[in-house]
């Protein structure tokens, strides 16, 4: 099926199916199971030449390393249910449109997070809830939401993990300001009240669950 003009993922594919080929189609999206049920699998060829693709959902898997080679378009990657461990410190300089992450339910610490690794001026939305944090990482500035429920943190220190220096939140303005509005840290071991250096750089917050 290379070639072709297909828009998504062909559905009810025979049980049997042993190789498919869908590269350089129009696919924009990979919903959540569109291959499952095809056991006989061996070989997928589906990312090669898709220039239009912005979501990809690879959710309920088994992967244990980020997938490689993804398009460059990629604006959402849902990677949650899978046995993920860590995130080489570049991987992200090949996807820099990523606006929503979701790597919940991974085996993630914070030894397989390198300090800067979300630091992308494209994310939104980051969701890192169900793994195996102690600390909370650094927050990229452009970051709106970020879910770390379900984890092992303890404390939370604002001076460690704000993206901006003391001196420029000295002379705040709104649009130099980290734009974090909604974190969620329920299930973890954080206690009120909420760190007062944590407000003081993410002044636009509107919400905390603890």
């Amino acid at each position: 099926m290379d070639d072709n003009l297909l828009s998504s993922v062909p559905a009810n594919l025979p049980s049997s199916l042993e190789q498919l080929r869908l590269s350089r189609n129009r696919i924009s999206k990979i919903p959540a199971g569109v291959f499952s049920g095809l056991d006989r699998m061996t070989l997928l060829e589906l990312l090669k030449g898709l220039s239009n693709l912005v979501q990809i959902n690879l959710a309920k898997n088994q992967l244990t390393t980020m997938p490689l080679g993804l398009p460059i378009t990629i604006t959402q990657l849902f990677l949650d249910n899978n046995a993920i461990e860590k995130i080489p410190a570049d991987y992200f300089k090949s996807l820099p449109k990523v606006a929503f992450l979701r790597l919940n339910r991974n085996k993630l610490g914070n030894g397989g997070l390198p300090k800067n690794v979300f630091n992308m001026s494209s994310i939104l939305d980051l969701q890192l809830s169900h793994n195996q944090l102690t600390q909370v990482p650094m927050i990229p500035s452009g970051l709106e939401h970020l879910h770390l429920d379900h984890n092992q943190i303890k404390s939370v220190n604002g001076s460690d993990i704000c993206p901006v220096s003391a001196d420029a939140l000295e002379g705040y303005v709104t649009e130099t300001a980290p734009k974090l509005r909604y974190l969620r840290l329920d299930g973890n071991e954080v206690k009120p009240p909420i760190p007062r250096d944590l407000m003081m750089c993410f002044r636009l917050l509107r919400s905390i669950v603890i």
